[in-house]
């Protein structure tokens, strides 16, 4: 066999090796993405884990709500829709991280339109948008329509323009599954009595709270203590928000009464410029006293509207939150909270600090009606400031007693509830308190933010540099690499 031949039967032989390998690799890689299946991670390398599920969300897919009574999902949407990839990923981590809680089906009416008439006739629909449909299924059917606009909202642009702004898919799935799982809301009594809070408008604290409530399916309803005797036995909870008047004697024995039955829960949201003598004794008896003072700068002695606080740390409903500081705007007094009194621990009565001035950087004044008013050692407090504390009435260490132990939260502070101050880090602290107080402490968690939308602006200059870039630049530099490549293996 001449040489020639031989390097030609080599060279097939090399190149019959190479495309075996290639083969089997590929195989290989088949297998592995075969065997992988069930087990997909996901990395979210944004630097605020924007397409996460929040802890909320995760304690909620793994409780065991959603294990006894499983889900299905419908999404009846045009997959062509500008968010249907959005809602698509979200959903797709509903489903994996609920361990077969939920089952998810995807129908595009224009590819698979037969499938899409039994979802509307079975669901009973006019679809005029694209949809997300919840069913329970079972033997109790309960069912949820979303239409996608609720997934979305949208503002006005200076130009009159409507733009999208905020995505939050996650917020409005997260408190329909529980409102499903759960089935009939609970219903927690706003107490109208002693308040001019009472009406619930746009722009109000009052809208605020029935709008927190309700995400956490629960029913906020108004209720007067001045025409009953007892408080319904329906009722999950009592809130007071910023009371302006004094309990009257009736009154506070129908409170009294109340919180004397087994899984009472009160939350007290306090005006800070109103002082009710039966309401803070009442709330001074278990340990925390609303004091008439208001929080000072120590820098210049000035009147603090904005306070920067920290939530402690050490306590179930603080879980997720303890250490992280926000800012509370508006005015504010201070709480004396009793921690470990030994009076209020012989009574089974343990008050718990939730919510700290950021320390040494105000102090509570007395006498802030005065002019020139300064720090005074001998009445003034430095440390700690507290803006919030929560109640604990019987024994929640022992597994017999636990269920039937009672619960309360104070705030002495009211203006971050308004819709244009309150902050990302209030909201989870109202619902970890909320759901505390209804008995549902595992869902406590730092719940969903809403992804924002963000558009680059370019000047026409900047814009045509970008397309020479991507249509010109980088195709030639591939090229040009491509050919170097092949000429070295050329050679």
């Amino acid at each position: 066999m001449s040489d020639t031949q031989l390097k030609k039967n080599t060279k097939l032989g090399k190149n019959f090796i190479a495309l075996l390998q290639l083969t089997l690799a590929g195989i290989s890689l088949i297998l592995i993405a075969l065997s992988l299946k069930s087990f997909c991670p996901r990395f979210d390398l944004t630097t605020q884990n924007e397409f996460s599920l929040s802890d909320y969300s995760v304690k909620l897919l793994k409780s065991e709500l959603l294990q006894v009574n499983p889900i299905q999902i419908t999404c009846l949407a045009d997959q062509q829709s500008p968010y249907f990839n959005r809602v698509q990923n979200i959903l797709q981590e509903y489903e994996r991280l609920s361990k077969k809680g939920i089952s998810l089906t995807f129908c595009d009416p224009l590819r698979n339109p037969s499938e899409a008439f039994k979802i509307i006739g079975k669901y009973k629909l006019k679809p005029t948008e694209d949809l997300l449909i919840l069913d329970t299924g079972g033997a109790e059917v309960r069912t949820a329509i979303i239409p996608f606009s609720d997934l979305t909202v949208f503002e006005v642009s200076q130009q009159k323009q409507r733009k999208l702004s905020t995505f939050q898919t996650e917020d409005v799935v997260s408190s329909t599954l529980l409102s499903l799982v759960e089935g009939k809301q609970r219903k927690v009594y706003l107490i109208t009595s002693n308040t001019d809070a009472n009406n619930v408008h746009a722009g109000s604290i009052g809208e605020t709270l029935q709008n927190l409530y309700r995400n956490q399916n629960i029913n906020l309803q108004p209720l007067s203590l001045s025409n009953i005797t007892a408080i319904p036995d329906d009722a999950n909870g009592l809130v007071f928000l910023t009371p302006q008047y004094d309990l009257e004697p009736n009154e506070l024995s129908v409170l009294v009464d109340y919180w004397n039955t087994p899984k009472a829960s009160l939350l007290f949201i306090l005006d800070s410029l109103k002082y009710p003598n039966n309401l803070r004794a009442f709330i001074r008896s278990h340990g925390v006293t609303q004091r008439k003072d208001r929080i000072f700068l120590r820098k210049n002695n000035a009147l603090a509207s904005k306070i920067i606080a920290n939530f402690t740390k050490g306590f179930a409903l603080n879980d997720t939150l303890q250490g992280k500081s926000t800012l509370f705007d508006g005015i504010s007094n201070t709480l004396e909270v009793r921690e470990a009194a030994d009076d209020l621990a012989n009574k089974k009565i343990t008050p718990i600090a939730l919510i700290q001035a950021s320390p040494n950087r105000y102090y509570s004044e007395s006498r802030y009606l005065e002019n020139n008013a300064k720090f005074n050692e001998s009445e003034d407090i430095k440390n700690p400031l507290y803006l919030g504390a929560a109640v604990i009435k019987g024994n929640e260490m022992s597994d017999v007693t636990a269920d039937s132990s009672c619960r309360m939260v104070i705030l002495s502070t009211s203006d971050f509830l308004k819709p244009n101050l309150i902050r990302n880090e209030q909201v989870d602290f109202m619902k970890n308190a909320i759901n505390w107080l209804a008995g549902r402490a595992e869902l406590a968690g730092i719940g969903p933010r809403p992804l924002q939308r963000y558009k680059l602006n370019l000047i026409p200059s900047e814009t045509a540099f970008v397309n020479r870039l991507t249509l010109f630049i980088f195709p030639l530099l591939f090229l040009l690499i491509g050919l170097f490549v092949w000429n070295l293996r050329r050679s």
